[in-house]
């Protein structure tokens, strides 16, 4: 698959501990972190010739070869480790519109680390 385009993008949220416990278990807040919540975007891949997908060329063998293969697309979100991605549609030229379905990501994001601060 030669990847068209990829405007996938991570959605951030920030954990803040409220700090207000009852039993002052706690001396002072717990460390913020922000986590992500999701990813939004889509990619677009054309099928190549020299790709092992089943022919005809349709959403359920796309999905089908996808679901066997969730490494085969470099999708560049940090942190992300791909489950599942979601084949929308694809067109005559064997052009194919993608989502990520399913993932796991990190917990506690450092986003100085990823250009985001």
């Amino acid at each position: 698959m030669k990847i068209l385009e990829n405007n996938l993008r991570p959605v951030l949220a920030r954990w803040d501990d409220p700090g207000d416990y009852p039993n002052n278990a706690a001396s002072s807040p717990l460390p913020s972190y922000w986590f992500l919540i999701q990813i939004d975007g889509y990619v677009l891949a054309k099928i190549e010739e020299t790709d092992t997908i089943e022919l005809p060329i349709t959403v359920p063998t796309i999905q089908s070869y996808l679901d066997d293969n969730p490494g085969e697309i470099e999708h560049g979100v940090f942190d992300v480790k791909v489950l599942k991605w979601g084949v929308k549609s694809v067109n005559k030229d064997n052009v194919v519109f993608i989502i990520i379905s399913e993932f796991i990501g990190n917990d506690h994001i450092d986003i100085s680390q990823h250009n985001m601060a």
